[in-house]
């Protein structure tokens, strides 16, 4: 355990969260978890709107809205008038895709192992448009970047319309080549909306150079924003052609415009993004990445071993970030996600360690995280309840 990226000073930056001491926190990954300075932050802008909630939010939130992302902007490597924010990457897909038009004959594709809200989304509309969603196989377990790619490129056809591709795969927290499928697209006059949920402060990113036709991200993960903050990027060329699914006072302005007012609501997380930024830009961004490869590197290694367990991606940084996934050996075999969930509860109940289970075509696996947060002995501890959870 002393590898240098393991610093004297992590111990110290770990208790600049609140989360619970006695839980072994493996699953960064769902939902997040925000630093203490910029929750405390948050509890006294939210005690200002209370003092004076016209002030707040009529006259001076819009300015603050703009000072923060800028900040966004500067970090995923774009310009802030490109950029709005939402409360989600569920709300900016819903927000894209039922702006657009589609008809029956369209083809809507996604990745197998796409996240299961956008699938659910995209059929929606299509049940509604007459259209078809067509679900591409995702090759897992994977040898190289164009095994994801390749069979997405091989689907586009005279049919396809709309095109949404994760960045990092929920399920799989595999790194999929997104740049080639949006050129891809591109040269074909389809529409592709990048999912990358998971992102911002994970990897380090530079928008313009990829130049999607659409892009969201949560805010809430990686860059350890209060839940509620993401952003959706859209081409400039697009932006007549996007709108909130809710509709407002800032109808007609145009994005992104229009999705700075969609109702009254708590818009403190958006504010408090440029505030997490900070926080994590203090620790140096480039550590930050460097320590959670390396330590997710380490875990999925260590648990891999002690349990007998596989690793179904490639040991190198094109595969995987902060996340990564491993297989569960053969003697534990999820019948389904009930039953995945269940093992994943008593996991929790007996040994405090929160970390999710995985089915995927069939076979089981634990998706491990690494904030900085996170040490190598989380992962140990993990693996040696695994050991006699499995026995």
């Amino acid at each position: 355990m002393d590898n240098p990226i393991w610093g004297s000073d992590w111990p110290q930056v770990r208790g600049c969260w609140t989360l619970d001491p006695e839980v072994t926190f493996l699953n960064h990954g769902s939902f997040g978890a925000t630093p203490r300075c910029v929750l405390e932050l948050q509890s006294r802008l939210r005690a200002e709107m209370e003092r004076q909630p016209v002030l707040f939010l009529d006259r001076a939130l819009r300015a603050r809205l703009d000072a923060s992302l800028a900040l966004v902007g500067r970090l995923l490597g774009t310009e802030a008038k490109k950029l709005a924010f939402v409360p989600n990457a569920t709300y900016a897909i819903n927000s894209v895709v039922k702006s657009l038009d589609f008809e029956s004959g369209d083809e809507l594709l996604i990745l197998e192992h796409g996240y299961g809200a956008i699938i659910k989304t995209l059929q929606c509309v299509a049940d509604r448009s007459g259209a078809r969603l067509v679900r591409v196989p995702t090759v897992f377990p994977v040898e190289s970047p164009d095994e994801i790619a390749a069979p997405v490129i091989a689907a586009l056809n005279e049919r396809t319309r709309f095109v949404v591709i994760d960045q990092i795969t929920s399920p799989t927290a595999m790194i999929v080549p997104v740049k080639l499928i949006v050129d891809a697209c591109r040269e074909r006059g389809i529409l592709c909306l990048v999912d990358g949920a998971h992102v911002p402060g994970m990897l380090p990113t530079d928008l313009d150079s990829v130049a999607p036709d659409f892009w969201t991200g949560n805010l809430h993960k990686w860059v350890c924003a209060p839940k509620g903050a993401a952003v959706l990027y859209v081409r400039p060329e697009l932006r007549n052609r996007v709108a909130p699914v809710v509709t407002s006072h800032n109808f007609g302005m145009k994005f992104p415009e229009e999705f700075f007012w969609t109702g009254t609501d708590d818009p403190t997380a958006w504010i408090c993004a440029g505030a997490a930024i900070e926080f994590m830009a203090s620790l140096g961004w480039p550590r930050v990445h460097a320590h959670n490869h390396a330590l997710v590197r380490y875990g999925r290694r260590a648990v891999a071993e002690m349990i007998g367990g596989t690793l179904p991606v490639p040991d190198s940084p094109e595969f995987y970030a902060a996340m990564a996934v491993i297989e569960l050996p053969e003697s534990v075999k999820f019948a389904g996600i009930e039953q995945a969930r269940e093992f994943q509860g008593r996991l929790y109940e007996q040994f405090r360690i929160e970390v999710p289970m995985m089915v995927i075509d069939n076979r089981s696996f634990i998706r491990i995280s690494a904030q900085v947060y996170n040490a190598p002995q989380d992962y140990e501890r993990l693996g040696e309840a695994l050991r006699a959870m499995i026995g």
